[in-house]
């Protein structure tokens, strides 16, 4: 008889076993399809976004009357068609992607928390209240910020257009080195205000980070408090702990304030559409 048991406990626990192995199987090649899923379509709605964005531009820049060209520096139309280009080729998609996915991270983890710490809401809607206060403060900041980094990036491809265009003048006068050092102090200008956004950056950061730990920290404590209680499972309580350590909200507002970064690059394609064109 206790063979038999024996050999019945066996074949249960293999069985239990064998079953878990499929599911966990089944989730691994979910998440596998599902990745490549979304990566087909990122790439797909990059390219067209790309597509849709360069054409028209090129085509109102070819339209617009040569009062323009008189009138605008070439490094303010390269700057045009070079970083705030990227930023609709690369930033922007990448900072999309990140938001979806810590977005989906977050409310996965918050819900875990919430179901088994019910009175973690009671520190959660301060925390968030908190996070919007800091973003409505960080975004107009961070937004001024970048139209002046901007702004000083296209005098450096303006100056250097012009140096390479006029180096027989500059060589017959002696000027070069009265030329370097104009480009000089125009790459000073546009290093100070790189520094201003990521010293803004990293204020973001240090506020985002204290108030991720803190998360953790009231989680940590309404877990223990839950299990002692309210008579919730210890293994319920570690799963939520393990889920506050890795939430990724961090991530979240750095793509929420990036996103409103790379949309200032946007508008600066979208200002050469209004301009008025030649018949």
């Amino acid at each position: 008889a206790r063979n038999i048991f024996v050999a019945g406990w066996s074949n249960s626990d293999s069985s239990t076993m064998g079953s878990r192995l499929c599911t966990f199987t089944l989730f691994g090649v979910a998440e596998i399809l599902s990745l490549i899923g979304s990566l087909y379509f990122l790439l797909r709605a990059i390219s067209e976004a790309s597509l849709n964005t360069h054409r028209p531009l090129l085509r109102d820049v070819l339209s617009l009357p040569m009062r323009f060209f008189d009138s605008t520096p070439v490094g303010e139309v390269i700057s045009r068609f070079g970083p705030d280009l990227d930023t609709v080729d690369q930033a922007l998609p990448t900072a999309v992607m990140n938001l979806i996915k810590s977005a989906l991270q977050v409310f996965s983890v918050v819900f875990v928390i919430s179901y088994t710490s019910p009175p973690f809401f009671i520190v959660l809607i301060p925390i968030v209240i908190v996070y919007y206060k800091i973003l409505k403060l960080f975004i107009p900041c961070s937004q001024k910020f970048r139209v002046m980094e901007q702004s000083a990036r296209s005098p450096i491809y303006t100056h250097f257009s012009e140096s390479a265009n006029g180096i027989e003048t500059i060589r017959a006068f002696g000027k070069e080195a009265f030329v370097s050092s104009l480009l000089d102090s125009k790459i000073d200008r546009f290093s100070r205000a790189r520094r201003i956004v990521q010293s803004s950056t990293r204020w973001l950061c240090s506020y985002v980070n204290i108030l991720a730990n803190l998360v953790v920290l009231f989680a940590a404590i309404f877990a223990v408090l839950s299990c002692r209680y309210f008579g919730i499972a210890p293994a319920l309580a570690g799963l939520s702990l393990s889920y506050a350590y890795s939430m990724d909200l961090p991530m979240l507002i750095h793509a929420l304030s990036f996103i409103e970064h790379y949309k200032l690059g946007v508008e600066r394609l979208r200002d050469y559409s209004r301009l008025a064109k030649e018949q």
